[in-house]
């Protein structure tokens, strides 16, 4: 019988990371990053990410390097695109950023579409490379969708 994979939920700022290796991300975060990439290549892991806010947020590369890390990840069969057009999240969106302002926060509006595809992704966790996602997260107003910056798991010896 066939384990369900552990599906992870990408922001843009971890594609582009894996795409450019950008100094602005620290390289731990890299690090984890480049390692569920090649956890997925091997069948380990899941990488979810919204096709919409890939399309506008996310470039192709310039360089071949860039470029062929591209075309790998896009081409995997561990490699998920949620297709739900965003004018479908209007109301969500909505209802989620005035939940935050009840709270006496805000939410940008990029950053309430990749909480809610990952929601839709069913996803184990949702990894991002923007600490204001991460600082709301105690809110609760997130449910139980776990969001974290990429980090490496811990070898287990048994």
């Amino acid at each position: 019988m066939a384990t369900r994979l552990r599906r992870l939920y990408w922001d843009s700022g971890c594609v582009i990371g894996l795409l450019s290796k950008q100094s602005t991300v620290p390289k731990e975060w890299l690090d984890a990053i480049e390692a569920a990439y090649d956890d997925m290549l091997c069948d380990k892991v899941k990488i979810v990410i919204n096709d919409e806010l890939f399309k506008v947020e996310v470039f192709a590369g310039k360089s071949k390097r860039e470029q062929a890390t591209y075309n790998t990840l896009v081409g995997c069969r561990n490699f998920e695109l949620v297709t739900t057009p965003m004018s479908s999240y209007t109301a969500e969106v909505r209802k989620l950023r005035e939940d935050f302002q009840a709270i006496k926060q805000s939410i940008q509006v990029c950053d309430a579409m990749h909480v809610l595809c990952a929601k839709r992704g069913a996803v184990d966790e949702f990894w991002t490379t923007d600490g204001a996602i991460v600082r709301k997260a105690p809110t609760g107003l997130f449910g139980n969708l776990k969001v974290c910056h990429p980090y490496l798991e811990q070898l287990r010896l048994f």
